[in-house]
């Protein structure tokens, strides 16, 4: 069944299990859209989601302080971006 109550956005925040969370829209209880993920471990990641997956735009932030910034497909690095080691190289 394909009704418009299948595409409704949503925006909101959940806590994960293993207690990293996430703020931003939701489409079908997956992250769709711009949001903000931050990873139990540390780091985050900020930019946009398609169908709970990194996708698009965004910022990578990892918890040793290295900076990845640019686009994402499916969930990986993907295209252009440039990448800031915590020691100030790229």
């Amino acid at each position: 069944m394909n009704s418009r109550s299948d595409c409704v956005l949503v925006f909101g925040k959940v806590v994960y299990p293993d207690g990293s969370q996430y703020v931003g829209s939701f489409v079908k209880g997956l992250p769709h859209g711009r949001g903000l993920f931050a990873f139990q471990r540390g780091g985050e990641y900020e930019g946009d989601f398609l169908h709970g997956k990194k996708h698009g735009q965004g910022t990578l932030r990892y918890p040793g302080g290295s900076v990845y910034q640019g686009q994402f497909h499916r969930g990986q690095k993907h295209g252009l971006g440039a990448m800031r080691f915590a020691d100030a190289t790229t």
